[in-house]
């Protein structure tokens, strides 16, 4: 069984130790133009041929030598040669081989080596020629592109990838986002679950914060008046007939910096009255806490308890030298929340109407602050007390000369 070719000579090679003839026993065939350097060494080009079928192997032996058509010019293929109709080429097509620059060239000395492949589509045996190897082609059984894989005997082909696999390779990845997508969300909300109370509480801690800076402003003025009036104000100005006209709040405006606003209140009209309308809406920082939702509303958040032994007890004042307690223990301003009453207004919180429960309702001492209210001591330092403090503690920190012993509030 032969195989004719234009441009080499073909041998068959039934000897399985592919003994060749030697080089010099090659006939050259009239018609190929050679070069100058006839004389060079020959060479032997092997290349296989596998047939699908009958397995046999053949080889295509030439001189070498500056042919025209040889290998190193690269203008047409060196090898031309016309399969028989009987001998199906590797994929059961009639094909031409490889152009010469694809070729595997090798020694006559070294056998080639047969890959036994396997179809991945339908399972075929096929035998095929290592120089094969890596190269791709339609399976002669089923038609599907297999590639010759490398190695030895028995190694399947890497199965190539179809339109189909790439199209679900492309519906994996796209439900690999989705579940990435998904878990992003789901650990973004454990995330907002987590930091939402710290950034809640990072938040309240502020306006706690804030608020007992107001406080201590408050104090800093209350002070500034005994300094200056040899008493700290009364709870609130009364006119000519006995009646308030304005808070404290009013009168210590000079020493919160609001010395402006001091002098257009009529102190002997009430604070509603026309002649002071403008203080209908007027808002003071000082006099809000910011935890408050009615922050910046003329509502105050701080008060006196005006009672006949507290701190404040109506329209007199009170001499630093009658807080006999102490004034690291005897309270003079506190928070409330909620109450509705302007600064201006004359109104604090009753002490001979008070249960002494911390936040139990809008007489007694309250705030926005979660647990508890701060409170002005007469010292001027600023103190937490706890929702759950004992009534009778509560009770002596508010008098100013009961003669209590007051720890650890």
């Amino acid at each position: 069984m032969r195989r004719r070719c234009t441009k080499w000579r073909v041998v068959e090679a039934d000897d399985p130790a592919w003994k060749l003839e030697r080089p010099g026993s090659i006939e050259r065939r009239p018609g190929i133009e050679h070069a100058a350097h006839q004389t060079s060494v020959e060479r032997t080009i092997r290349r296989d041929i596998l047939c699908g079928n009958a397995g046999s192997e053949y080889l295509l032996r030439s001189l070498s030598g500056k042919c025209r058509s040889s290998l190193c010019d690269r203008q047409e293929s060196a090898v031309d040669c016309e399969p028989s109709k009987s001998l199906p080429n590797i994929c059961g097509r009639r094909k031409a081989p490889p152009r010469c620059e694809q070729a595997s060239f090798r020694s006559h000395r070294n056998p080639i080596m047969p890959i036994n492949f396997s179809c991945p589509h339908c399972g075929k045996q096929t035998t095929v020629a290592d120089q094969y190897a890596g190269q791709s082609g339609p399976c002669s059984g089923c038609g599907q592109t297999v590639t010759i894989p490398y190695g030895g005997m028995g190694t399947p082909a890497a199965k190539p990838i179809s339109k189909k696999s790439g199209s679900g390779a492309g519906a994996g990845i796209l439900i690999g986002l989705a579940v990435a997508g998904v878990v992003l969300l789901m650990c973004g909300g454990v995330l907002v679950a987590l930091l939402l109370p710290a950034v809640q509480a990072a938040r309240e801690a502020a306006r706690r914060s804030a608020c007992s800076n107001n406080l201590k402003q408050i104090g800093l003025a209350l002070h500034n008046y005994h300094d200056t009036y040899k008493t700290f104000p009364p709870a609130y100005l009364t006119d000519e007939n006995g009646t308030p006209t304005v808070s404290w709040r009013v009168l210590i405006l000079p020493f919160l910096e609001q010395q402006a606003v001091h002098s257009m209140v009529d102190t002997s009209k009430p604070w509603d009255a026309p002649e002071n309308a403008f203080l209908k809406d007027l808002v003071i920082p000082a006099y809000g806490c910011p935890s408050s939702p009615s922050g910046g509303t003329p509502e105050t958040s701080y008060m006196f308890v005006v009672g006949p032994n507290a701190f404040a007890t109506g329209a007199d004042g009170t001499r630093i030298a009658s807080i006999t307690d102490g004034t690291s223990n005897t309270i003079m301003v506190v928070e409330v929340a909620g109450t509705g009453v302007h600064w201006a207004q004359p109104k604090d919180l009753d002490m001979t109407q008070m249960s002494m429960a911390v936040g139990q309702s809008s007489n007694e001492i309250d705030s926005f602050h979660p647990g508890g209210a701060q409170v002005l001591m007469a010292d001027g330092s600023v103190r937490f007390i706890a929702d759950t403090i004992d009534p009778n503690v509560l009770q002596s920190l508010l008098t100013r000369s009961g003669g209590e012993q007051v720890m650890g509030f």
